[in-house]
């Protein structure tokens, strides 16, 4: 009977540390009370590196802190030739979502190149700032493999029409450039596919005044890598470091097959 007894009351107990266990996890989810809090009112600061192939880190990230209200404005500095359709797509749909739902400015500095999806992404922003030789442009869209042309034509069309809405350009304009060519940031100025011709400071400057912080604004720029409680319990493997011919056969391996808005040489 005691044997029983002991046994029931373990089995409880150890029900309702499944149930902590699991209300915990929730609450850290849903709150992440690990997250760096944003202390005073701020621009928040973003990077978009590389061929753009999984955007979701760069939008939970931003999805953390849109709605915080010291989070006054979004800064993402973009240095990509694009990449897939449906990321390039999520990320233009992200950064609209701050400036239409959230309300805050949001402002693009272009790296070396902003080009194709990467492109796509930064005529979501309020505003566009370059430097006079980053490369932009590239409207248009890659057909890799044996994909029907009319879902090409369909995707390179949703493409100029968020360009022409966004950017406020008149259909000629866009169906005149959009044709794949590239054009230095100075030209994307005179065109009106950029806004100013400028550095991230700049870029900074911009969306202090546009949040009504001034002129220097302070700066939020959350980690690399969000904080996982679930590392905690199941810690990732170490793996040794890929090398440049890996990535490369590993990217053009999940690029493969799929339409693309990257500019084109990169494959």
């Amino acid at each position: 009977m005691r044997r029983i007894y002991h046994s029931t009351l373990a089995l409880i107990s150890l029900c309702f540390l499944a149930v902590f266990l699991v209300s915990l996890a929730v609450l850290v989810v849903q709150f992440n009370p690990f997250a760096p809090e944003v202390k005073e009112p701020s621009v928040l600061s973003l990077r978009v590196e590389g061929v753009i192939t999984d955007t979701s880190e760069f939008i939970k990230t931003l999805r953390s802190y849109r709605d915080d209200p010291n989070i006054r404005a979004v800064v993402v500095h973009i240095n990509s030739p694009g990449g897939l359709v449906g990321s390039s797509q999520e990320l233009y749909s992200e950064l609209k979502r701050v400036r239409d739902e959230a309300r805050k400015p949001v402002v693009v500095a272009g790296g070396s190149v902003v080009a194709s999806g990467a492109y796509y992404a930064a005529s979501a922003a309020d505003r566009i700032v370059a430097n006079p030789g980053t490369v932009m442009g590239a409207i248009s869209v890659l057909n890799q493999g044996t994909m029907l042309q009319e879902i090409v034509e369909e995707v390179h069309g949703q493409f100029k029409l968020a360009v022409q809405r966004s950017r406020r350009l008149s259909s000629d304009v866009v169906e005149k450039y959009a044709d794949g060519r590239v054009f230095t940031g100075e030209t994307a100025v005179r065109l009106g596919f950029a806004d100013q011709v400028g550095t991230y400071e700049d870029a900074l400057r911009i969306a202090g005044k546009l949040a009504g912080l001034g002129s220097k604004p302070k700066l939020f720029q959350p980690p690399a890598k969000p904080w996982d409680w679930r590392e905690l319990i199941n810690p990732p493997p170490a793996l040794p470091e890929p090398s440049v011919a890996e990535v490369a056969q590993s990217l053009q391996a999940e690029l493969s097959g799929k339409p693309l808005f990257l500019m084109p040489g990169i494959l």
